[in-house]
């Protein structure tokens, strides 16, 4: 830093604080220094009372022009990508020239979704409406029994609904059919003891 440099910026700071730099025959003229100035504005003022002379020439002289140099400017280097792209997945070999599989993945898979939901529903509004069935019975027809929700089984197969009593009455008839032709197996008498 040259000594004319270092004068102009003792003078910034002390401008910057208010206060106001002059040089007549006499000296250093200061205006509106006052106690409230920080520790730095101080001390710049006091360096400025000891170069009087070197203040005089900074301010007599026009500021010189630095010359301007203009260089070759090198191509800057390219940045290293990023480790993850903006949704967030990690980057790998797989990445095409800044696009991330994954995010290219997940939109043609939201492509496809919204072109099969529209498919769906102009599918649906192409359809004939359903007619409604019969209405539900309220009584079986073999033995006209109520068909309440105590009463009825639902096939969990075919969601077909059965009358429970009638299941019941025709498990009755089946064991009483097969015990006609029931005979019981003779029990072996354990008591005795067996000959040979």
């Amino acid at each position: 830093m040259t000594i004319r440099d270092d004068v102009l910026e003792i003078l910034a700071l002390l401008e910057a604080e208010g206060v106001r730099v002059s040089i007549d025959a006499g000296g250093v003229v200061v205006e509106g220094a006052t106690s409230a100035m920080s520790d730095r504005a101080r001390a710049a003022l006091a360096t400025l009372e000891g170069r009087s002379a070197q203040l005089r020439r900074v301010l007599a002289e026009p500021a010189p022009v630095a010359p301007v140099v203009v260089e070759k400017a090198e191509p800057a280097p390219e940045p290293a990508p990023e480790p993850t792209c903006a949704s967030g997945h990690l980057r790998d070999a797989r990445d095409a020239e800044g696009e991330c599989w994954r995010c290219a993945l997940a939109v043609m898979n939201a492509a496809k979704t919204k072109k099969r939901l529209a498919a769906v529903a102009k599918a649906k509004a192409r359809a004939k409406p359903k007619r409604p069935g019969p209405p539900r019975r309220e009584r079986c027809l073999n033995g006209g029994h109520a068909l309440t929700d105590e009463n009825v089984y639902v096939s969990r197969a075919t969601g077909r609904r059965r009358c429970r009593e009638c299941t019941r009455e025709r498990d009755r008839a089946r064991r009483k059919r097969g015990r006609k032709n029931y005979q019981p197996a003779p029990t072996p008498i354990l008591s005795q003891e067996v000959e040979r």
